[in-house]
């Protein structure tokens, strides 16, 4: 005979797997109105399709407002193996009435769109974030555990160095092209070479912090695409590290990569203790370029189709001066007086 205690069990059982799948259907019930029916990118796409209709200069201009859609918009990019959905709010993002609106409907800033089209490179590529959340703060990658956050303002300049030849002190070649061997002789052009949409550095956080990098002796210590001191970490590829990779007991602000640099530059000692670097003197806005400026230090991880030909230079090697200012003087001062360093430690590990 069955045992009644065990029937009793089995009933009891298959009620809770009923309760808890009705809970769990309703869940999902409700996340699927929140994000199709309530969510806050219908919101934004009426309020766009709104002013298409108020601003139509002709009835045929108004008809195609009207018969505008709201739906999910996507960038389907497959050759760098993502989707982007910023567009779902960002509708407005390609439109040039747009100009003065306010955001999310706000048409892009400058002329970046006709380099890089929606199409092909999509948003998150270059503004990091969530590239398949439409919320807001998901999208924006300001979410617990998310190691990329939106990229703003200067900031955005900082992921050009995924493509871009020009934000690297020098030598790409081995990203882009896959050579082996021994290096090649730094050349004059290369070193000069300013920041992606800038005519020199001065027009950009990240390029004013590429010039003090190859003038404050910074390579005497860290190690740059194969050149450069051991004492201190390899930057070559820094930029792609995420804040999961610092030691933030010792910073004062925001626990972000950009503030962890911020502070190690400006307070080295405090920041990382027992540190061999000195403290440079730098002011809040060297310090500022010049963390600006290693997040930019990326390898180049996109298809040939994306990344742009290095610029073609002149063969002029780099002068024996601009060489003492990238490798020697953070020890040996900028006229070569002899060693600046005063921690016996770090002065027998740099020599003479």
């Amino acid at each position: 005979m069955d045992d009644p205690s065990q029937n009793i069990y089995v009933q009891r059982l298959k009620w809770i797997l009923l309760i808890s799948s009705a809970v769990s259907m309703i869940f999902l019930l409700l996340a699927a109105f929140e994000e199709n029916i309530a969510g806050e990118w219908r919101v934004h796409q009426q309020a766009y399709k709104k002013t298409l209709i108020e601003n139509a200069p002709n009835d045929a201009a108004r008809e195609a407002a009207e018969s505008m859609p709201i739906k999910f918009q996507q960038s389907f990019l497959p050759e760098l193996t993502r989707i982007d959905r910023c567009v779902t709010c960002h509708v407005g993002v390609e439109d040039p009435a747009q100009t003065d609106a306010e955001q999310p409907l706000r048409t892009h800033s400058g002329d970046i769109l006709k380099h890089h089209p929606i199409s092909k490179f999509g948003c998150t590529v270059c503004h990091d974030g969530q590239s398949r959340a439409i919320k807001t703060d998901a999208a924006h990658g300001e979410v617990p555990h998310w190691p990329t956050p939106l990229l703003r303002g200067e900031a955005v300049y900082t992921s050009c160095g995924r493509c871009h030849y020009e934000n690297d002190l020098y030598g790409a070649e081995h990203d882009l092209f896959a050579r082996g061997g021994p290096l090649t002789p730094l050349k004059k052009s290369e070193i000069n070479a300013s920041v992606p949409g800038a005519k020199s550095s001065d027009e950009r956080a990240i390029g004013r912090g590429k010039q003090l990098v190859l003038s404050s002796g910074c390579l005497g210590c860290h190690k740059y695409r194969g050149r450069g001191g051991t004492i201190g970490p390899d930057i070559s590829h820094v930029g792609d590290k995420t804040k999961h990779d610092f030691d933030f007991h010792h910073i004062t602000g925001e626990h972000t990569v950009f503030q962890w640099m911020f502070e190690h530059f400006k307070k080295p000692g405090e920041v990382v203790p027992g540190t061999l670097m000195p403290e440079m003197g730098l002011t809040d806005e060297q310090a500022s370029d010049l963390a600006q400026y290693m997040l930019s230090l990326r390898r180049k991880n996109m298809p040939a189709t994306h990344t742009p030909v290095p610029p073609h230079g002149d063969a002029q090697p780099v002068s024996g001066k601009k060489l003492f200012g990238m490798f020697c003087n953070s020890c040996h001062g900028d006229q070569g007086q002899g060693s600046m360093v005063l921690d016996p430690e770090l002065m027998m590990l740099a020599g003479p």
